[in-house]
C-alpha cells in the first residue's frame, strides 16, 4: 500500500533518470509508483491528515465536514487492514491498487479534501486543485503513443470546456 522498499527504489531510479536528462523514462517510473501504490497515489493530499490535526487544535471546525472525514479514515483504516491480510504473501501478492478495492482511493481521497475543507476551507480548495494539477501533468504526457493512433484537438478542446465547466460549478456553489 505504501510501496516500501520498491516504491524507494523505483523513486530513486525516477530521479537519476530524470538528472541524466531521460525525463520520459523518469516518468515513467513515477507514474509506476502512483499507479500501483494506494498512499503515494494520493500525491500532495497525504499531508491532509497533519494539517487536519494542526487545524482541529487551533478549534476549526465544521462538524459535518469533520464527521464525514473521521468516517471515510475509519471505513480506509478498516479496507487497509483487512486489505493487508487478506492478501498478505511475497513479492508477487504484494497489496498493489489492483488487487484490492477502488473504493479505498475514493475513501482516501473524499476524507482528505472534506477534513482540510473542515480545518481549512481555502487551503483545501487550493491544496486539492494543485494536487490534482500535478497529477494531471504525470498522467497525462503520452509516452508510447498506439500505433495508428492521434489526437484530436476537439476532443482536447471539449474536455478543457467540461474541466472549466466542472470547475466553476464547484467554486461557485458557495455563492
Amino acid at each position: 500500500m505504501a510501496g516500501g522498499a520498491p516504491a524507494w527504489e523505483t523513486a530513486k531510479r525516477a530521479v537519476e533518470e530524470a538528472d541524466d536528462g531521460d525525463w520520459a523514462e523518469g516518468l515513467r517510473n513515477l507514474r509506476n509508483i502512483f499507479f500501483f501504490n494506494l498512499f503515494p497515489s494520493l500525491g500532495l493530499l497525504l499531508i491532509a491528515p497533519l494539517l487536519m490535526l494542526a487545524g482541529r487544535r487551533r478549534g476549526r471546525d465544521r462538524p459535518e465536514e469533520w464527521h464525514f472525514a473521521l468516517l471515510c479514515f475509519a471505513v480506509l483504516t478498516l479496507g487497509c487492514l483487512s486489505w493487508a491480510l487478506l492478501t498478505f504473501g511475497n513479492l508477487a501478492a504484494r497489496t498493489v491498487i489492483h488487487v484490492g478495492s477502488y473504493a479505498l482511493p475514493i475513501l482516501a481521497f473524499a476524507g482528505a479534501v472534506a477534513g482540510l475543507r473542515a480545518v481549512f476551507p481555502r487551503f483545501a480548495v487550493w491544496l486539492a486543485a494543485i494536487g490534482g494539477a500535478l497529477m494531471l501533468a504525470v498522467y497525462v504526457p503520452v509516452l508510447d503513443p498506439l500505433p495508428g493512433t492521434s489526437f484530436s484537438l476537439w476532443a482536447a478542446l471539449l474536455a478543457a470546456a467540461a474541466l472549466c465547466g466542472f470547475g466553476s460549478l464547484v467554486l461557485l456553489t458557495d455563492r
